[in-house]
């Protein structure tokens, strides 16, 4: 594999770690970061993949996003899940898409009872995180700009997501995308 291509994974694999470190204290993903997977995408493949490959992908995107902004518009995941899971599909592709989906789905499983068992641990956690973002965000105004094109920007004042008690599942997928990523690396 090319160092080129081997460089657009290792990417990958950091930006998938900020958006599970994001959605694990904000309970929100940034849509930079998103934007950020989708466009290193389109350096990554080309050395890669055959353009049909890649044009397949793309499909797998759209179809992904569609099916996951209707689980959106039902509320069953929030809407920086929908788009990062599309992302996610993007650079799986049909090959490997139901290995991701049943990795994202047993790491939000596993996680999901993790948080349901140590709740007061991951919530602390959670808001130490939280307080270290927004420590960096304040220390160097620059990391703000992981909020442009998210709506209201990133979250001031006192934690609010741990009162929702809901799981953030950016995390499994980030953990998701991980493995298939590595794998990919170890091919």
């Amino acid at each position: 594999m090319a160092i080129l291509s081997i460089l657009c994974l290792v990417l990958a694999l950091f930006v998938h770690g900020l958006m599970a470190i994001y959605d694990f204290a904000y309970f929100r993903i940034p849509n930079l970061l998103v934007v950020i997977l989708f466009v290193l995408f389109f350096f990554w493949a080309p050395l890669t993949m055959e353009w049909s490959e890649i044009g397949v992908n793309i499909i797998v995107f759209f179809v992904v996003l569609a099916l996951s902004f209707t689980f959106f518009a039902f509320k069953w995941i929030g809407g920086g899940d929908a788009k990062y899971l599309a992302v996610g599909a993007l650079w799986v592709g049909l090959h490997h898409i139901a290995d991701y989906f049943l990795w994202v789905a047993l790491s939000g499983g596993v996680f999901s009872v993790f948080y349901l068992i140590c709740k007061d641990w991951v919530s602390s956690l959670s808001d130490r995180v939280w307080a270290g973002l927004q420590k960096c965000e304040s220390s160097f105004p620059p990391l703000k700009f992981v909020w442009h094109m998210s709506g209201e920007g990133a979250q001031a004042g006192p934690q609010r997501a741990i009162a929702q008690k809901s799981i953030p599942y950016g995390v499994a997928i980030a953990l998701g995308s991980w493995i298939i990523l590595l794998g990919r690396i170890y091919q």
